[in-house]
């Protein structure tokens, strides 16, 4: 991101509101957990392509947690087959460079990513652990933590921290799924907080866009 497009980004952002439409979720609340690790209510941010963008504070740092919701022309099966597919996350992925599953691990797997970044970005890479949980409703969450210290080495600087869910549950009577994408991530190195939280806020679009055309691929 260049140093005149984040300023554009913060004067939006400090003189005016987003207007709010609907949503397929009034609010993350509908779905998430209370054991999160944040603080105080979700904010609604912005709506890019149908896809409703919500963030609130970390309880342990100032980068924010970031959770976005669409609905997607796919069955859940069809979405699995997307977001458990890491060896080929590079392959459809805008910002994914490598990823790797490292070995199996007591339900689930360990991956290894490498994020390519565009200019003044430095790269970033982690190790994760990767599990899916059936829910009730037919729905599936796909979650994934950091394990630090990565086990792969790879180039640009080592994230503080990545975790994050699918959350994918099939809407009723329809042959659709309710797509909720939750990450909180801390880049590490020369990043400011306010950085970082609007760096999270435009990746979060762009990955549920890419899921979107891998549909379309495939």
């Amino acid at each position: 991101m260049t140093i005149s497009k984040a300023a554009v980004i913060i004067s939006i952002t400090l003189f005016s509101a987003p207007v709010f439409s609907e949503c397929i979720v009034s609010s993350p609340d509908e779905i998430l957990a209370s054991d999160q690790g944040g603080v105080g209510s979700w904010d609604f941010i912005d709506e890019v392509d149908e896809i409703c963008i919500w963030n609130r504070a970390a309880s342990d740092s100032g980068v924010k947690q970031v959770v976005a919701a669409t609905h997607m022309l796919a069955s859940v099966d069809e979405l699995l087959e997307i977001v458990k597919d890491y060896d080929n996350y590079a392959d459809f992925f805008k910002y994914v460079g490598k990823s790797k599953v490292i070995k199996e691990i007591p339900g689930g797997l360990r991956v290894f990513q490498q994020l390519d970044l565009p200019i003044p970005m430095s790269d970033r890479y982690y190790t994760i652990d990767v599990k899916v949980s059936k829910l009730p409703d037919q729905a599936y969450r796909v979650s994934w933590s950091q394990v630090l210290p990565s086990e792969i080495s790879g180039h640009g600087v080592e994230t503080k921290a990545n975790e994050g869910f699918w959350h994918l549950q099939p809407i009723a009577d329809k042959p659709e799924t309710l797509v909720l994408y939750y990450l909180y991530t801390r880049p590490g190195g020369m990043v400011f907080d306010w950085m970082a939280n609007i760096g999270n806020e435009e990746a979060i679009p762009d990955t549920l866009n890419d899921v979107r055309q891998e549909l379309e691929n495939r």
